[in-house]
C-alpha cells in the first residue's frame, strides 16, 4: 500500500485531476465568500533521519477580487530545502482547463532581497490572471527539506472571507519518533493508523462557511480550526536535537553556538577601556550597548545551520554588521570580557504575531535578544535597535515568552511588559481664540513607553520636508497652518520618552452661530474609533496593552465674549478603563482636563457589547463644547 502511494505521488497532479465547475459549490459556502477552497491536501512525511517531504495540492475557486490572493502561489526554499515539483493550472467557470503553468510563467527570486546581505533563501512564485469571475486555480508542489525540526502548522481557514469545501492534513512519521500536536478551535483527529513501523495521522475539515471577522482577540482564535505540530527528536543539517521540552530546545541552541562569542584581542582591549574605572554594572551594560549601536548595523543573514547558528563574534568585530543572532552574540562576548554574564534568548517577535504556547515546546522563534541577569533585576537588550534605550523591550519584543539558552539548557521566561501608566500621551494645549473662531494653538506633548515608539523611529529616520509631511498627516484637525514643530528625545533612566512641540494657526477652532462661539474641547485629544459590532461573537475579547492619555487644554476668552456656561463633569468607570473630563473657569478663560485610561483585559465574548458601549460613551463625552456669548 505504501508503494502504491509513493508511485501515485510521482505522477503529475493533473494526471489525477478533476473538474471543478463553479456552479457545483454549495450556496451556503459561496454566500459572502471571495473564494472557496475546493480542496487542499497537505501531506508531511519524515522519509529519513534528517529528511522531510511536504506535498501540497490546492484547488480554489475565486468569485471576486477579495479572493485574488489565491491566484498566486509562493513556495520558499533554500540550499537545505529544495523544490522537487511546482505545477499549476487555470480552469474557467465551467471547470474547463484554460492554461497550464509553463517554465516561463514561474519566477524565482531572493526571499529577502531588500534587506538581507547574506541570504540563500529564495521564493518560487507564479500567478494566474483571468478576466472573468468566477474561475478556479489549482497548484501543487513538493518540498524536500534536510531538517526535521519544523513540522507544519495547519490552518485550513485562515482567511475569514474564504469558505472551505474540503481540507486535510496527513502526517507520516516513524512510529519510534511519534509526533506532538495541539488541536485548536474544534479541530479533531480523523484517523490514526500504524503500519510497518509508520505512524499516519489525518485531520480533515469540510464545508466551512465564511466567518465573521472578530477584532480584538487572540491571533490563534481568529484562524479557525487549527493543528499545531512539533517533533520529539529532530535533525538539522546533521545536528541532532530534541524538542520534547523547552530545556532540551534551549540546550540544542546553546550547544550549537557555544564558543562563538570569542572576541579579537583589539576588541577586548576596547571593551576594557570603555568600562575602566566604572563600578556600576548597569552603567557598564549601557556603555557597551551604546558602543554596539554606534559601531555595528543590522543586516539579515539567512545562511548557516538552518539560519540558527550565529556568525562568530570575531566576524562582527571585523565587518561591523550582523543579524539578531550575531549582534546579540557579539554583545554577549563584550559583556563577558567586562565580567558580566549574559544569555541569548530566542523569541517570537512582532506586534501582531501570536506568542508561543508555554505548554507546547516547539521551534517557532523568529528573533533573538540578550538577557543580563543581575542580583536584584534583569536587563534585556534588543541588539538590532540602533536608537533604543538599554533595557527597553517594546511592542516588538516585550510582554511575551523568551527561551533563555544556558549551559544547563533552556529556561522559559517572560520579557518585560509596560502597564497603562507607562504607555502615556500627556498633552498640554494653549488656545488663544479670536472673535471669529480662529486661534493660535501651542501644543506640548510627552510620549512614554509603547506610545513613543513611532515618534522615535520617525525622528531617527526622517528629516526635512518628509518629516513635515509626516507631521501634517498626524494632525487630525480642521483647516490649519503648521507654524512650527520639534521632536526631541527626553528619555529618562526609567524608560524612553519623546516630546513633541507644535504651533498651529487654526482657521476654525470654533464655530460662530447666533452671536455665540462654540469650541469643541476634545478636538486636540486622540480619538479611538467605536468598535464594530460582530454578532454573535464567539471568541474572547482581548486588549493586550493598556495606555493613558491625559490632556489639559487652556482656552483664552476671545475679546468681546464672555463664557456662557461650563460643561458638566463626566466620569465613566468600567472593567475596561476609566474616562474623566472636567472644565474649570478662570480669569482669562477656561481649562479642560481629560483623562482616558484603558486597561489590558481578557474578557468572555459576552462582554463585547459592554466594550462597545464603553467606547460609545467616550465618543459621546468627547463631543463636549464650550460656549462663549457675545457681550
Amino acid at each position: 500500500m505504501r508503494l502504491i502511494w509513493l508511485l501515485l505521488g510521482c505522477l503529475p497532479f493533473w494526471a489525477q485531476a478533476q473538474q471543478y465547475p463553479a456552479f457545483s459549490v454549495r450556496p451556503e459556502l459561496k454566500r459572502d465568500a471571495g473564494a472557496v477552497i475546493r480542496l487542499r491536501e497537505e501531506e508531511f512525511e519524515i522519509t529519513a533521519a534528517g529528511e522531510a517531504v511536504e506535498r501540497v495540492r490546492e484547488v480554489v475557486t475565486i468569485f471576486d477580487e477579495r479572493g485574488l490572493d489565491y491566484a498566486s502561489k509562493e513556495v520558499f526554499y533554500n540550499k537545505n530545502a529544495r523544490i522537487r515539483s511546482f505545477e499549476g493550472r487555470l480552469l474557467d467557470a465551467s471547470g474547463k482547463e484554460q492554461k497550464r503553468l509553463k517554465k516561463s510563467d514561474i519566477v524565482d527570486a531572493s526571499a529577502h532581497a531588500s534587506y538581507s546581505l547574506y541570504d540563500d533563501s529564495k521564493v518560487r512564485q507564479a500567478t494566474f490572471r483571468y478576466a472573468v469571475y468566477p474561475f478556479t486555480v489549482e497548484f501543487a508542489y513538493e518540498l524536500v527539506s534536510k531538517s526535521t525540526a519544523f513540522y507544519p502548522y495547519w490552518f485550513p481557514q485562515q482567511d475569514e472571507e474564504a469558505a472551505v469545501e474540503q481540507s486535510s492534513l496527513t502526517v507520516r512519521v516513524p512510529a519510534s519518533l511519534g509526533v506532538r500536536y495541539r488541536e485548536l478551535n474544534g479541530a479533531k483527529l480523523l484517523r490514526k493508523t500504524e503500519e510497518a513501523g509508520i505512524l499516519t495521522q489525518t485531520w480533515e475539515v469540510r464545508n466551512l462557511s465564511p466567518r465573521e471577522k472578530e477584532p480584538y482577540t487572540d491571533p490563534y482564535a481568529v484562524c479557525g480550526p487549527a493543528v499545531l505540530m512539533a517533533p520529539n527528536a529532530f535533525q538539522m543539517e546533521g545536528y541532532k536535537g530534541s524538542a520534547a521540552s523547552w530545556k532540551e530546545i534551549g540546550q540544542f541552541f546553546y550547544d550549537l553556538n557555544a564558543g562563538r562569542d570569542e572576541l579579537p584581542e583589539t576588541t577586548k582591549q576596547a571593551v576594557l577601556q570603555l568600562v575602566r574605572d566604572e563600578k556600576d554594572t548597569r552603567v557598564k551594560i549601557a556603555r557597551l550597548y551604546r558602543h554596539l549601536q554606534q559601531s555595528t548595523r543590522y543586516v539579515s543573514i539567512q545562511v548557516g545551520i538552518g539560519g540558527w547558528q550565529t556568525f562568530p563574534a570575531s566576524t562582527v568585530a571585523e565587518k561591523g554588521y550582523g543579524d539578531c543572532k550575531a549582534l546579540s552574540n557579539y554583545l554577549k562576548g563584550m559583556l563577558k570580557v567586562a565580567g558580566i554574564q549574559s544569555f541569548t534568548a530566542s523569541i517570537t517577535a512582532g506586534k501582531s504575531r501570536p506568542d508561543i504556547l508555554p505548554d507546547f515546546p516547539s521551534v517557532v522563534f523568529n528573533h533573538e535578544v540578550l538577557c543580563v541577569p543581575l542580583e536584584k533585576d534583569t536587563v534585556w537588550l534588543e541588539c538590532t535597535d540602533q536608537y533604543g534605550q538599554p533595557g527597553y523591550m517594546g511592542s516588538f519584543t516585550g510582554g511575551r515568552y523568551a527561551l533563555l539558552e544556558t549551559p544547563a539548557g533552556g529556561k522559559l521566561v517572560r520579557t518585560p511588559d509596560y502597564q497603562e501608566q507607562q504607555n502615556g500621551v500627556f498633552r498640554r494645549v494653549n488656545v488663544r481664540l479670536d472673535a471669529k473662531g480662529s486661534a493660535r494653538v501651542d501644543m506640548a506633548t510627552r510620549y512614554t513607553g509603547i506610545q513613543q515608539e513611532t515618534l522615535r523611529e520617525v525622528k531617527e529616520t526622517t528629516s526635512g520636508e518628509d518629516l513635515r509631511k509626516w507631521m501634517l498627516q498626524q494632525i487630525h484637525l480642521a483647516s490649519f497652518d503648521l507654524v512650527r514643530f520639534q521632536l526631541s528625545d527626553a528619555s529618562l533612566p526609567a524608560g524612553p520618552v519623546m516630546t513633541e512641540e507644535l504651533t498651529l494657526d487654526m482657521r476654525q477652532a470654533g464655530t460662530l452661530t447666533d452671536h455665540r462661539l462654540f469650541v469643541p474641547l476634545a478636538q486636540f485629544s486622540r480619538k479611538m474609533p467605536v468598535p464594530d459590532a460582530t454578532v454573535p461573537r464567539v471568541h474572547d475579547l482581548i486588549w493586550k496593552r493598556g495606555f493613558t492619555d491625559a490632556d489639559t487644554v487652556t482656552c483664552h476668552v476671545p475679546e468681546g465674549y464672555q463664557l456662557e456656561g461650563l460643561p458638566e463633569a463626566v466620569e465613566i468607570k468600567t472593567q475596561f478603563g476609566t474616562y474623566r473630563a472636567k472644565t474649570m473657569a478662570g480669569p482669562e478663560g477656561l481649562t479642560y482636563i481629560r483623562t482616558l485610561q484603558v486597561l489590558p483585559v481578557r474578557r468572555p465574548a459576552s462582554d463585547y457589547a459592554a466594550w462597545i458601549d464603553f467606547w460609545k460613551k467616550v465618543a459621546k463625552a468627547d463631543r463636549v463644547q464650550a460656549v462663549w456669548k457675545e457681550k
